[in-house]
């Protein structure tokens, strides 16, 4: 799901990571990546440490 608001976004609003360069979005495909392709080798505690600790900031 993140992918695809990610998509969208650059998709429509083609400046957004240049207007935006602190956003991480990089990570951010690399995660969903990384969870969605990962299966069972996917850290959960990662995934939870990257909601409670990094998304609050975005």
């Amino acid at each position: 799901m993140l992918f695809h608001a990610l998509y969208k976004i650059e998709t429509h609003y083609r400046d957004f990571p240049a207007d935006h360069p602190k956003l991480p979005l990089t990570f951010a495909y690399q995660m969903q990546y990384a969870v969605v392709h990962g299966y069972f080798k996917t850290d959960r505690e990662i995934v939870w440490r990257t909601i409670h600790r990094d998304l609050p900031r975005l």
